[in-house]
């Protein structure tokens, strides 16, 4: 899929646009979901379906970007994938997703049908529940006589009422003075149900209690949690020192990202910080002994390290850590590691390093990682690397 017409931005903001896409999307799906069920935002399966919604775009993204279909820094693509990932995972829209997810979207629903009548069960469990608890408050003269008040004066047909009423009573010698009184109160309850607003107007003509009318399942402050819950998804991943070194590891990342990568990680090398600057060059350089990088993620780190220390004015601090990571197990990144440290010698010295009188052993001077080295050659390199960064030459 060509998106090349896209602007190409911080990945955060196109993880941002997804997230809020799928943050409206997920609460439409599920209000539409259980939009029958009263209080269906304030049981935890409800939580479940709706994160569940949220995830699957995100994850989709992240998938896409993963495989090259897209770029994560496509400002476009976020907006097609957070707007339209259901026509995306039925396989019926671009961009295409790997076979082994066509399917993805049937038991997904499959799964948004379980949680939904899970949700629907638990609810009708407290709705009737509810319902006990105001048939139980009739008992009270005083309600009772309130709730038939307001009943008879909401009825769309008051025969028909009458009618109800009186044929309950019939049955009085049959069923005694507090079923008769509970079926009657029932069909009053029923009449006042279907006006608007009724649970209120049951409360103002007193015809239930304050701690009944609370008890009703309602879905006040959902939309809020929902947005609450998307912010903390965002905050979680908006980290920068980790969020960088992330995208210093990515592996089709945009000449555009690069370059908004190297710009940020050299904000952390500053001769005022340099417990900073030393926790970075650590960080890189635990990500440099990876067997998993590219040369032209290798050759990006070793760009911010190189322009860090001087930066920093930390050449001695930087080269010491970067010896560790001449331990990487691909002989193409220790070649470049190796002449990352001979360039941190030649600021270290003033001059070149190799050249009498030579600040370096020969040794190391000559040394060609991709000669195929024994381990113990690499280590006896790494122990005279070591030594020199141990006790540098002044800096010039």
């Amino acid at each position: 899929m060509d998106l090349s017409f896209s602007p190409d931005i911080d990945a955060r903001i196109c993880y941002l646009i997804v997230l809020l896409c799928a943050s409206f999307a997920a609460y439409r799906q599920v209000d539409r979901r259980l939009t029958t069920y009263p209080g269906s935002w304030k049981v935890w399966p409800t939580w479940l379906l709706y994160l569940s919604y949220v995830a699957v775009p995100i994850g989709l993204f992240w998938l896409l970007d993963r495989t090259g279909a897209i770029n994560d820094t496509s400002a476009v693509a976020a907006a097609i994938v957070g707007v339209g990932y259901e026509r995306i995972l039925s396989g019926q829209g671009q961009p295409g997703i790997p076979t082994s997810l066509a399917g993805f979207w049937a038991p997904f629903s499959s799964f948004a049908d379980a949680i939904s009548a899970r949700v629907s069960k638990r609810i009708a469990e407290r709705l009737f529940a509810f319902d006990r608890r105001v048939m139980a408050e009739m008992a009270d003269a005083a309600r009772f006589d309130a709730l038939r008040q307001l009943a008879r004066s909401l009825s769309r047909n008051l025969p028909a009422l009458d009618k109800k009423i009186a044929e309950i009573e019939a049955y009085r010698p049959a069923l005694g003075d507090r079923l008769t009184q509970e079926k009657q109160a029932f069909e009053f309850y029923t009449e006042v149900a279907q006006a608007p607003g009724w649970l209120q107007l049951l409360r103002e003509a007193q015809a239930i209690s304050d701690a009944t009318f609370q008890s009703y399942p309602t879905d006040s402050g959902a939309a809020a949690r929902a947005a609450e819950i998307a912010f903390a998804i965002l905050s979680s991943v908006v980290v920068d020192s980790q969020y960088r070194l992330w995208r210093l590891t990515k592996a089709n990342a945009t000449l555009t990202d690069q370059w908004r990568t190297r710009e940020a990680l050299d904000a952390y090398f500053t001769d005022t910080d340099q417990p900073a600057t030393l926790a970075m060059t650590r960080r890189i350089v635990r990500l440099l002994r990876s067997p998993d990088l590219s040369a032209r993620q290798v050759d990006l780190a070793i760009q911010v390290l190189l322009s860090g220390s001087k930066r920093a004015k930390q050449v001695g601090n930087v080269g010491r850590e970067v010896v560790e990571s001449l331990r990487a197990p691909v002989v193409d990144n220790r070649t470049r590691l190796h002449s990352a440290l001979l360039y941190l010698a030649h600021l270290q010295t003033g001059g070149d390093p190799c050249k009498a009188p030579a600040a370096l052993p020969a040794a190391l001077c000559e040394w060609k990682p991709t000669d195929g080295d024994s381990i113990v050659i690499l280590e006896d390199r790494i122990d005279r690397w070591t030594a020199f960064w141990s006790s540098p030459p002044a800096s010039p």
